[in-house]
């Protein structure tokens, strides 16, 4: 108490002499001057409490907020961690709806899942638990939502008019021999994306004396016509093959290439199985060539 009473008197500029202090050990002992002592405190308390509050309030706002990105078509769940704030109460998060995203406030979360990439600033509703008024203040805060990589890329039909042009797919089921075959041809992505056209081509033809042919090229796409050059090498191979010279001839040798040899008691290789090593060869030649 006296050295509050001494700090008034050097605040105000009262010589400290005899009677001053005689004055001032009387007025120790004065119960008004003790209650009024009091309320000083009490109010200088409350000066504190207030600037505290409007501080954390600042220091919240200055805080540097990082808030994950979302990624578009997946889940999303943001927890705000406010333990270096814990008189601090979020009350809304505006502009979430834009990207599709909600904000729980009795889990201090945002959670959902975006349909859409955007980059948006996002005004934080918050007020202190302090203040009786429970003010709003905003924080802004930006906020990324990725794009899904698969939007990025644009489909972009081929020009229809353009020279050697084909269709950006092609696709056949059918039989085969006594098999069933689906054979598909599609152009990648990247050839969507910029409208160009598809590289590879496919060719299923059914030849003379039962037989059938699959013939497939992938396109060189460093080439500026690799898409007709595909498509002439499966044609002109499987036409090559429907020749019933040919294909009389390789009937015969895989006829004769598949008939049983024999192997004499000493497992010595005997003339059949000479004679079928000279087949696989003509068989061989007959393909190469």
């Amino acid at each position: 108490m006296e050295n509050i009473l001494n700090q008034f008197l050097a605040k105000y500029n009262i010589e400290q002499n005899n009677a001053s202090n005689k004055t001032l050990s009387k007025l120790v002992d004065n119960t008004k001057i003790t209650e009024i002592v009091k309320e000083i405190f009490n109010l200088e308390s409350k000066i504190i409490t207030i600037f505290n509050m409007y501080k954390e309030k600042e220091d919240f706002k200055e805080h540097h907020l990082v808030i994950n990105n979302a990624n578009a078509k997946k889940t999303y769940n943001y927890y705000f961690n406010l333990d270096e704030f814990p008189n601090i109460v979020i009350t809304e998060i505006k502009n979430l709806d834009v990207v599709g995203l909600y904000f729980d406030q009795e889990k201090n979360c945002i959670h959902g899942t975006p349909l859409v990439s955007n980059t948006i600033d996002l005004q934080i509703f918050f007020f202190n638990k302090d203040d009786e008024n429970k003010v709003n203040d905003i924080k802004v805060v930006p906020f990324i939502v990725n794009a899904d990589p698969k939007d990025l890329w644009l489909n972009k039909p081929s020009d229809p008019n353009s020279k050697y042009a084909k269709p950006d797919d092609n696709s056949i089921k059918d039989s085969f021999l006594d098999k069933k075959i689906v054979v598909a041809s599609k152009r990648g992505r990247s050839h969507a994306h910029d409208g160009s056209f598809r590289d590879d081509d496919f060719v299923l033809r059914k030849l003379q004396d039962g037989w059938e042919i699959i013939a497939v090229a992938d396109g060189a796409g460093s080439a500026k016509y690799a898409r007709e050059g595909s498509r002439f090498a499966t044609d002109f191979i499987s036409k090559r093959f429907n020749n019933k010279e040919l294909l009389n001839t390789l009937s015969n040798e895989i006829d004769q290439y598949f008939k049983g040899n024999t192997i004499d008691e000493e497992n010595l290789i005997t003339d059949a199985e000479e004679e079928k090593i000279k087949v696989k060869s003509s068989i061989i030649n007959i393909l190469y060539q």
